[in-house]
């Protein structure tokens, strides 16, 4: 970092999210850990920050990544969602979001493209909680999302193609 760019990075290590959930004053809803770096550098126009962060839950087989970088009119982020022991691709997000000052700018412009790889049905089932795991039928998803606009005007396709016994335990289900 020169002196008229500083840069500071921040190294995170295995910072328990129930505590961060605490903290912001908002009860838990997972266990695990958040680890990572964030550079923070100030340039002349502003700030700009571009971040690598990984959570790993620990009630499951999951790891969450997470890359990208912000500046004065945007964030960008490219996340994936891995299975931990073959560290197979579940799903993957690109986003650009619009910003401003006070931050988030819903009238802005966006893009996100999101993929939820072909997966066994009984695979989504093993992330629920038990007492949801039952009603889950056998068969198998796919999801493709291509969205741009902004977010209070959207544009795009999601593409959901699914094959599936009927639901178990729904009223009317056939």
């Amino acid at each position: 970092s020169s002196p008229a760019n500083p840069q500071k990075r921040f190294l995170l290590a295995g910072l328990d999210l129930a505590s961060l959930s605490l903290l912001a004053g908002r009860p838990p809803k997972v266990q695990g850990s958040l680890s990572g770096t964030l550079d923070l550098t100030k340039t002349t126009d502003g700030q700009h920050v571009d971040y690598a962060l990984a959570i790993a839950l620990r009630d499951q087989p999951l790891l969450i990544t997470a890359k990208g970088g912000t500046e004065a009119t945007s964030a960008t982020a490219h996340a994936e969602v891995r299975r931990k022991g073959d560290r197979s691709l579940l799903a993957a997000i690109d986003a650009v979001l619009p910003l401003d000052k006070q931050g988030f700018q819903p009238r802005g412009a966006w893009r996100i493209k999101a993929t939820v790889a072909n997966r066994q049905l009984s695979e989504i089932a093993a992330l629920l909680p038990e007492h949801l795991r039952a009603k889950i039928p056998a068969g198998d998803v796919a999801i493709r999302a291509d969205l741009a606009g902004s977010p209070v005007h959207p544009t795009g396709t999601i593409d959901v193609t699914a094959h599936a016994a009927a639901l178990k335990e729904v009223p009317g289900a056939q």
